[in-house]
């Protein structure tokens, strides 16, 4: 079991300037469950992460689900990483009135702990 931070960082796959949007989540585990379908063995990965309220700006660019990959930080050890860029995941924000949820979808043709 990997002991994860904080941290999240979201990196969309259609945005030519590549910037990074970094999120801060409370204390949560991950465990992506493996699911059979038509296409063969996928890694289910969906989640969804309390975090902290964003800015506006960054909360209306992910007001829709947008295509990215998203590296979950490990306290020792390698970033686990959702999504790839022929494979990426599905990310909105759901604000509330103090804090927000971060909103993964994802399958995912390998294990994420490869």
């Amino acid at each position: 079991m990997k002991e994860f931070t904080s941290l999240i960082t979201v990196e969309p796959t259609n945005d030519v300037t590549s910037k990074k949007y970094a999120f801060y989540a409370d204390h949560f585990e991950f465990i992506p469950t493996a699911t059979e379908d038509d296409n063969g063995l996928l890694w289910q990965c969906d989640k969804t992460f309390v975090i902290d309220m964003p800015p506006l700006e960054i909360a209306k660019v992910f007001a829709i689900a947008r295509s990215a990959i998203v590296t979950l930080h490990v306290a020792k050890g390698q970033p686990v990483q959702i999504g790839t860029a022929t494979f990426p995941a599905r990310v909105r924000i759901s604000r509330h009135l103090t804090r927000a949820h971060l909103i993964i979808i994802s399958k995912m043709p390998v294990d994420p702990f490869g």
